[in-house]
This record gives C-alpha cells, sequence and structure tokens, in this order.
C-alpha cells in the first residue's frame, strides 16, 4: 500500500503541473488581437468640412506588422497621426499588459454621396486581420463654398479635435 500512495503522490504531482501548463498554454494562446477597429468622429459631413477617422488596435503582447491603411479614395488625408503605447494594470493575483495602436487622420472629402472607406489589414503573428469598412455620407457643403479645414477643439482639452473624446470613450 505504501508504493501505491507514493505513485498516486507522484501522479497527483505530475496532474497538478500540467494544469498549471495547460493554464499558461491558454494565456499564450490568447495573446491575439483584442480589438482592431475603425471609426470616424461623424458619419454625416458637410462637403466644406474635415472629420477624424481613427483605427485602433489592442494587443495583449505581440506586435503588429506590415500595418495597411484604409483606403481614402473618395477624401483626402490632411493629416496622420501614428501612435502607440503601453497599459500595465497590477493586482488581482496578477499583472496585464497592453500595447495600443492608434493611427488618426484628419479626413476631408471631396464630393458629395455615401462613400465606403475601406478596411485597413494589419499583420499579427502569422495571420492578418482587417476592421469593418465604414460608411460616410457626404452632404451639400454648409457655408456654400468648400472651406479650408479649420481646428476644432473639445472644450476643456486645447489641442484635441472635436470628437476624440467621443472616440475615446469605452462606452461607446
Amino acid at each position: 500500500t505504501s508504493m501505491t500512495f507514493h505513485f498516486s503522490l507522484r501522479a497527483a504531482r505530475l496532474c497538478v503541473v500540467a494544469m498549471a501548463l495547460a493554464a499558461s498554454a491558454s494565456h499564450v494562446c490568447h495573446a491575439a488581437a483584442q480589438s482592431f477597429v475603425a471609426r470616424a468622429d461623424r458619419t454625416q459631413v458637410p462637403l466644406d468640412d474635415s472629420f477624424l477617422f481613427e483605427v485602433t488596435l489592442v494587443l495583449d503582447e505581440g506586435t503588429a506588422k506590415g500595418y495597411r491603411p484604409p483606403n481614402f479614395k473618395d477624401f483626402r488625408v490632411l493629416g496622420e497621426h501614428p501612435s502607440q503605447s503601453t497599459q500595465i494594470q497590477m493586482g488581482g493575483g496578477g499583472t496585464m499588459m497592453q500595447v495600443v495602436y492608434s493611427w488618426r487622420y484628419e479626413v476631408m472629402p471631396l464630393k458629395t454621396g455615401t462613400f465606403r472607406i475601406g478596411s485597413a489589414k494589419v499583420r499579427i503573428g502569422d495571420r492578418d486581420i482587417e476592421t469593418t469598412p465604414v460608411s460616410i455620407t457626404v452632404t451639400e457643403a454648409m457655408g456654400g463654398q468648400p472651406a479650408a479645414p479649420q481646428a476644432r477643439q473639445v472644450p476643456g482639452l486645447p489641442g484635441f479635435p472635436r470628437g476624440l473624446r467621443d472616440m475615446l470613450d469605452p462606452r461607446r
């Protein structure tokens, strides 16, 4: 009977090690894109105004390679602002790290109508992922003639364009 007990103890230890490895393996498999989204600060814009279009990629770990921006064929890109940040949360039995890649574009329509801004694409590990295309409706110019785009500010946040607060609001 003592040999059986010894064997059971060894089997229990192996089982605990196997469960620990399985748990860490599932964490590694989970290390993929948490989200890859494209959105505009508004989906209806007058011909004489610009709008913000942002593509955001959130990763648990790893890196993004080969980013390809959306096709803005019916729009003029006035500015592009890529950024990368790292968010670290500690507590609750562990540390979680996320890398956030963001590409922000200021875009101006070229003509009236409803247009589709195509998918942005990126490579993570050995697979390509893409965003969902976004439709934008361009209406007649509000001032009668197209004007040069003006900086729009978020009250209380100097230097942040209007709509950025809504784009970054986690409830939306």
